[in-house]
C-alpha cells in the first residue's frame, strides 16, 4: 500500500522511487495534499530517500489538514506508533476516527483496534467489530484477518468458527497471512 502511493504516478513503468521522490516532492511543494501524502510516504518508508519520520510527520499533518484521509490515517500510524511525534493514543484514535469517517478503510481498520484493545478510547468490541467489517468489506486484509479473529473468540458478534475460517481465508489468498494468536498490526 505505501509502496504503491509512493510509486502510483509511475504506473505501468519500471519502478523508480527517486523519481517517485522527485515528483511527489514538487507536487507537495505545490500545496497538493495528494503529492504531500505521497512524500510523506517516501520518507515514513525510506522511497526514494533516507526514511524519516520527523519528515513523514511534517508532511501527512499538511496532507491531514487539507481533509485527505489517507494521510490522516498515516497521522494516526505516526502517533500510535511515535513514528515523528510523541506516541498518543488518543491523538491516533482522533486521526483514525477522522479516517475512518470518510471511507478510508485503513483508517477503518486501525479505528477498529483502537477499540478492540482499548488503546485511545474504551474498549469495545462491538464497535471494533463494526469497524472491521467497513474495513475488510472494501477488501482490507488486515481487516479481513481481524474479523476473522472477531468471529473466531466470540469478540463484538456471537462466535462463528465457520465465518472465522472464512474471512481467515479471504485475507490468506490476498497474500496475509493469518495471524490467529497474535495482535493485528494497525496498518
Amino acid at each position: 500500500m505505501a509502496e504503491a502511493a509512493c510509486i502510483h504516478s509511475l504506473h505501468g513503468v519500471e519502478k523508480d522511487y527517486q523519481k517517485a521522490f522527485e515528483l511527489f516532492s514538487k507536487s507537495a511543494a505545490q500545496g497538493n495534499a495528494w503529492g504531500q501524502y505521497g512524500l510523506g510516504n517516501c520518507y515514513y518508508y525510506g522511497f526514494g530517500v533516507a526514511q524519516d519520520y520527523d519528515k513523514a510527520f511534517a508532511w501527512f499533518s499538511k496532507s491531514a489538514a487539507q481533509g485527505y484521509a489517507g494521510a490522516q490515517s498515516s497521522l494516526g500510524d505516526c502517533y500510535y506508533y511515535g513514528h515523528g511525534v510523541g506516541q498518543d493514543h488518543s491523538r491516533a484514535f482522533e486521526w483514525f476516527a477522522k479516517s475512518a469517517a470518510q471511507g478510508n478503510s485503513n483508517g477503518q481498520n486501525s479505528l477498529g483496534n483502537c477499540y478492540y484493545y482499548g488503546e485511545g478510547v474504551d474498549q469495545d468490541y462491538e464497535k471494533a467489530f463494526e469497524w472491521y467489517l467497513k474495513s475488510a468489506a472494501q477488501g482490507n486484509v488486515a481487516a479481513q484477518n481481524s474479523l476473522g479473529l472477531c468471529y473466531y473468540n466470540g469478540k463484538g458478534t456471537t462466535q462463528d468458527r465457520q465465518k472465522a475460517l472464512e474471512w481467515f481465508s479471504k485475507s490468506e489468498s490476498q497474500g496475509n497471512p493469518t495471524k490467529s494468536q497474535k495482535k493485528p498490526r494497525v496498518r
